[in-house]
């Protein structure tokens, strides 16, 4: 046990993943989208906020210390305190030297390690599984033609991608793209207070990357989510195949699955590609703009200390400060890249989590009460909205413990029947009465809880034998469960 684990109990606490909520489905607009689940999370992130203002403050601190430290000894060598040594230095700067040393040896790890709990114990955990659990609960809600309507390793990578591509957006957007903005107007106000025509050039510069961002961003966002629609595509393929490889090798259908996974291998390549020219242009551009603006602050630095105007440490300063918000910015962009990257992703989820449910229970729904099991069709028209085909006009009466037989061709409308039965669609006319009860009106769960369907195809979850077979009645004892393996003479 660690000595922390108090403090990583108190931060993991801020956040309950699986706290319920009346509604699981979020709006279908991405700003919307992202606000449904930070908002429920939004001390996190004013947290995360502050960390990334405070943090920026005190990375230009640094800088300025730097500076001080080589005026002070200057100062020192050309007056004699030199040879004083440190009790000349603690007399004559000794408050200067100790408020530095504080911020660098305390304040500043202080801030890192908030950061730090903020981000690895607040938001990795928390809002991760949050996003995910909520969207899942929302996705396992959807009707069975959703399902079957897309591959079900793409619905799950969605699903689980979605809740940290949006939690690398916020952090991205908080601690990096936030922390560098700060940074930058800390670094203006800084050099500005040296001299103006400094502070001109860090403006230039600032408005010559806004230019670049406005040309770059909106080609990267787009291409962005191409490349995550297409690698989705791609990995439901693969998930689909391994999922059904004993068809794929009784048929000898090698060749023709490896085409089809090749085919969407080839579109996720060409997409791939065109986002990258994205983010080759956007670097080439920044770095030619970053050399240009380097250049004019050395020199501008170095005429002003030739004209007196500024010290030495000043010019140490100014260099150092500029170096460094060249590397940020670089490093803006690149999680710019990456921010638009998880915006791309996020916003492909939520074209997939956002849907509204296709099969909702009434508003005044209630649980079926079952008496014994009397069925009756009355009318029943169904076409999967073709406005004609399949079933039409079909009326039966199944009598309590009657057993019947459905007979008919492929495609006669046998399986839709049933599917109709368990109300896996809505019927398009006449109805369906469980026990004198339009199952319409009731709820579908405790409709499908008095059903017990022998699907055409085996179905085994990769769990254990009892779990399978105690699947419908999680609470079954031992005895439940072998008495129903030897009924099914398993």
């Amino acid at each position: 046990m660690s000595l922390l684990d108090p403090v990583y109990r108190l931060f993991e606490s801020w956040i309950d993943p699986f706290k319920p909520r009346q509604d699981y489905e979020p709006p279908n607009r991405l700003l919307a989208y992202v606000w449904y689940y930070v908002g429920q999370a939004k001390w996190a992130f004013a947290a995360m906020l502050l960390y990334g203002f405070l943090n920026a403050v005190i990375e230009a601190s640094l800088f300025t210390f730097v500076g001080k430290t080589v005026d002070i000894l200057a100062a020192a060598e050309t007056s004699g305190i030199k040879a004083q040594g440190w009790s000349g230095l603690a007399q004559n700067h000794g408050w200067q030297l100790l408020v530095m040393l504080g911020v660098v040896a305390a304040g500043r790890g202080i801030v890192i390690a908030y950061g730090a709990l903020i981000e690895e114990q607040v938001i990795v955990p928390g809002f991760f599984t949050m996003m995910r659990w909520q969207s899942h609960k929302h996705v396992i809600a959807q009707s069975l033609g959703f399902f079957q309507n897309d591959l079900s390793g793409r619905i799950a990578q969605k699903v689980f991608q979605g809740g940290q591509a949006t939690g690398d957006m916020m952090i991205a957007l908080l601690q990096i793209i936030w922390f560098i903005a700060v940074y930058a107007a800390t670094t203006l106000t800084l050099l500005s207070s040296l001299d103006i025509r400094l502070g001109g050039v860090v403006v230039l510069w600032i408005i010559a990357f806004v230019v670049i961002a406005r040309k770059y961003v909106p080609l990267i966002r787009h291409h962005g989510k191409l490349t995550a629609e297409a690698g989705s595509l791609l990995t439901g393929r693969m998930v689909d195949g391994y999922s059904n490889i004993v068809t794929v090798k009784l048929h000898g259908a090698s060749s023709s699955e490896e085409h089809f996974i090749r085919e969407a291998m080839v579109g996720q390549y060409e997409a791939l590609k065109k986002f990258t020219r994205a983010l080759s242009g956007v670097r080439i551009s920044l770095s030619s703009v970053s050399g240009l603006m380097i250049a004019m602050i050395g020199w501008l630095s170095i005429d002003l200390w030739l004209a007196g105007e500024i010290s030495t440490g000043s010019v140490a300063f100014a260099l150092a400060l500029t170096l460094r918000l060249n590397l940020l910015l670089g490093r803006l962009m690149g999680n710019l890249n990456g921010f638009f990257r998880s915006a791309g992703t996020a916003q492909n989820t939520m074209e997939l989590v956002a849907q509204p449910l296709g099969l909702l229970d009434a508003p005044d729904a209630r649980p079926l009460e079952y008496s014994e099991g009397h069925i009756e069709v009355r009318n029943l028209k169904f076409h999967y909205g073709k406005g004609s085909g399949v079933i039409d006009r079909l009326s039966l009466d199944i009598r309590p413990g009657e057993k019947i037989g459905l007979v008919g061709p492929s495609g006669a409308g046998k399986s839709t029947l049933v599917n109709l039965l368990l109300r896996f669609h809505d019927i398009e006319g006449g109805q369906i009465l469980f026990d004198g009860q339009d199952i319409a009106k009731v709820t579908q769960d405790s409709l499908r809880s008095r059903f017990s369907l022998v699907q055409q195809e085996t179905a085994l979850f990769h769990r254990s034998v009892r779990e399978n077979i105690a699947y419908g009645r999680p609470g079954a004892s031992a005895d439940e469960v072998i008495a129903a393996a030897k009924k099914a003479h398993a």
